[in-house]
């Protein structure tokens, strides 16, 4: 018996598989009629009930197993007739009442029928019933374990399913109001275009005198209101193509450039801002510069936004663009005296309109 319920209770985990199956064999080797666990949730109700050898299960009442558990191994035919706990026994038809008590709570109690020969449970019955219980309550206190780590996983998981689907229906949802944005950015850039083009024409004809001679202080006012003009042009550009870059559409078509006249011809568009700031503004170049493939409107986007840059968080001292060679490479490099970036937001750089807190506190526009 001893043999078999070990072997049973080491290779089963499933609670109700365990129950019945030790019911079982103390059932068929012990020659008795029935077997009854009932377990506890917290001392104050039922976890579980696996009862064998029943016609109908029983209805258990939670006083009854608690008076059962809380006094000892109680066996029918050594009680009092008007005993309690004869009652509940003769309640459950049961000969003998085994509590299955831990040192900090009372887990149940194990009711076993009376023997099939008749005869009184003896005292080697008793003891060894007495000698199971603490491993019967071992396994069940692992198929316990078991058991809710099983509900909790599969909580879990219906957990996990439910979060994920909510995730999708916002990523859904945070995709369609990105496009809408992206589709609203690029109709906005290429309306704002055309009035602005409007504006530019007819300042830039101002300031050429084809509306007649200009005095010197309205043209002051004129190039002001045109180089504002371009800078809102470029800013639409860049728009754009943040605008391209998000739905995929931005493109590069490389062409041979000559990438040190390019670079010439923006410091010269870039001189008089530098001399009105009282920058020096100087080109220094190293060895034979080739020409490059590159996309010509892009690079030299590039090139412009490094010197104008550097004239915008520089005050005083110099701008040096530098152009060079390094092995296959063409390096090009803008080194000024200006605000610099600090070291803890470089790493930021290259985040879509990310600037550092330096240069916002310098130019809040």
């Amino acid at each position: 018996l001893l043999d078999e319920l070990s072997h049973t209770m080491g290779s089963t985990i499933v609670l109700v598989e365990l129950l019945y199956k030790v019911t079982d064999i103390l059932i068929q080797q012990m020659k008795v009629s029935r077997g009854l666990f009932v377990l506890l949730k917290n001392d104050s109700s039922i976890y579980t009930i696996q009862a064998n050898g029943y016609k109908e299960n029983p209805k258990v009442d939670i006083d009854d197993v608690l008076k059962l558990a809380k006094d000892g191994t109680a066996v029918y035919d050594e009680l009092d007739e008007n005993s309690q706990y004869k009652e509940i026994l003769r309640k459950y038809e049961a000969a003998v009442s085994i509590p299955l008590e831990t040192e900090k709570e009372i887990v149940g109690v194990l009711l076993v029928g009376e023997k099939n020969s008749g005869d009184m449970f003896n005292q080697q019955d008793l003891r060894i019933l007495e000698i199971i219980a603490p491993e019967v309550l071992v396994a069940i206190e692992n198929a316990k374990s078991f058991e809710e780590i099983s509900r909790f996983n599969v909580t879990l998981r219906q957990e996990v399913t439910r979060a994920t689907h909510r995730l999708k229906e916002k990523n859904q949802q945070l995709r369609e109001l990105d496009k809408a944005k992206d589709e609203f950015i690029s109709m906005a850039s290429h309306q704002l275009r055309t009035p602005l083009t409007a504006i530019k024409g007819y300042l830039s004809m101002l300031l050429d005198g084809d509306a007649g001679e200009i005095k010197v202080g309205q043209f002051d006012f004129i190039h002001e209101a045109y180089s504002g003009a371009n800078r809102m042009v470029d800013l639409i550009n860049d728009l754009l193509n943040v605008s391209r870059m998000d739905t995929g559409r931005f493109f590069i078509e490389p062409v041979e450039i000559d990438i040190e006249a390019m670079v010439k011809e923006e410091i010269e568009q870039l001189m008089n801002q530098a001399n009105g700031k009282g920058l020096e503004l100087k080109l220094e170049k190293k060895g034979k510069i080739p020409h490059i493939w590159a996309d010509e409107t892009k690079i030299r986007q590039v090139v412009m936004n490094f010197i104008d840059n550097a004239i915008h968080y520089t005050y005083k001292g110099k701008i040096t663009v530098k152009l060079g060679k390094e092995n296959s490479l063409f390096v090009f490099s803008v080194t000024d005296t200006g605000i610099g970036i600090p070291k803890v937001e470089q790493t930021k750089l290259f985040e879509k309109f990310y600037r550092a807190n330096n240069a916002r506190h310098v130019r809040p526009d």
